[in-house]
């Protein structure tokens, strides 16, 4: 008999065929999915992870399993740990990605603790990236997914190496369209639900109004400036721009602006020409390493500066404070603070750290 795992379920297609694959594999099964937020706080038919139809969805595919399954109140935990730092993040003028903050503190954090304390050894999830021990090494290693259109191995760079020894990612072998296949032959009735896209705490990627709602900050209005100073116009709060937007400005200069500096010390919004967006260096903070126990100086890697982006070739050289200077091959565009930047070698995760300021 197979070692107790634990398997988070949000009630989508991923989790739900990671959860079967364990079944078939004759894992002892336990679905899980995490309540984010009161029972009387969460709608149906939201388009928005953890909402109760994918609770319910969780359930369905657990009984259709076989296997016993629960879900766990972490509302309050998930409030501090996760929705306070974006309002204040959004309010410092950062562009905050609780996704990565989420899956390190919440997933597997405080939701496998609880499953441990029931036995269960063992945390899996239907994330898209593998997980294997490097032994010469020996150090876990986080590598990208078979599926590179769909690999999530950029959300998990914080995990550390005790966390990593403890999980178990089923899908890191096969493609979204693989999965959705296995999802239909084995009559799991997620099969044909659609993904969500949406921060599962901003319905409709209204961010704004989560802001709002959680801060008792208020007359947030401001200057719009130039390179130069000059003030061009006033917006609505620094926490309405991030770092590349261009549309709902409302300043015009005879040419594309960009907004490239958010001030929040001045409270202030600097635009300037898409040529201002180019930075080739970046500061990161709160570096976590994974493949290496140390950078040496002038590390070469892989750096992706958000989710979907490609990667860029760049040098690494440590700072003091547990920071890492990043500099860049070439010039790449909107680097934006407080989004993560994520360091590969091939498919192997490095490590990555919280993008403090670009130049």
């Amino acid at each position: 008999m197979k070692r107790k795992i634990a398997s988070a379920m949000s009630g989508g297609v991923d989790s739900s065929v990671a959860t079967f694959i364990l079944v078939s594999q004759g894992y002892q099964v336990m679905g899980v999915s995490m309540l984010l937020s009161k029972i009387e706080e969460i709608g149906y038919g939201e388009r928005r992870c953890c909402s109760l139809d994918d609770l319910i969805d969780a359930r369905r595919v657990a009984r259709k399993l076989g296997i016993p399954y629960t879900a766990i109140d972490l509302s309050t935990e998930f409030t501090n740990t996760v929705i306070k730092p974006f309002v204040e993040a959004y309010l410092a003028g950062l562009t905050p990605n609780p996704c990565v903050r989420c899956n390190r503190l919440m997933k597997f954090g405080y939701l496998f603790d609880r499953m441990r304390k029931l036995g269960y050894s063992l945390i899996a999830s239907g994330h898209y990236a593998k997980v294997e021990y490097d032994g010469e090494g020996k150090r876990y290693l986080l590598r990208q997914g078979k599926d590179k259109e769909q690999d999530q191995s950029y959300f998990l760079f914080e995990l550390s190496q005790e966390q990593l020894a403890h999980l178990i990612l089923p899908l890191g072998e096969l493609t979204k369209n693989e999965v959705r296949k296995i999802a239909e032959k084995e009559g799991l009735p997620v099969s044909d639900k659609r993904d969500s896209q949406e921060i599962c705490f901003v319905p409709g990627n209204r961010y704004t109004e989560v802001v709002e709602k959680h801060s008792e900050r208020k007359d947030l209005k401001g200057e719009i400036v130039d390179t130069s100073g000059r003030v061009l116009g006033y917006h609505r709060g620094i926490y309405h721009y991030t770092i590349g937007q261009r549309r709902g400005l409302g300043v015009a200069l005879g040419e594309p602006l960009y907004v490239i500096e958010i001030d929040p010390v001045n409270n202030r919004i600097v635009v300037g020409s898409e040529e201002h967006l180019l930075k080739k260096r970046l500061i990161a903070r709160d570096i976590n390493l994974i493949a290496l126990p140390k950078i040496p100086k002038g590390y070469p890697v892989i750096a992706k500066i958000r989710y979907k982006h490609r990667g860029e070739e760049a040098i690494l050289n440590p700072l003091p404070e547990g920071r890492m200077m990043v500099e860049f091959k070439n010039p790449v565009r909107a680097i934006t603070p407080g989004q993560a930047v994520v360091f590969y070698e091939e498919d192997i995760v490095i490590g990555g750290g919280w993008i403090e300021k670009a130049f």
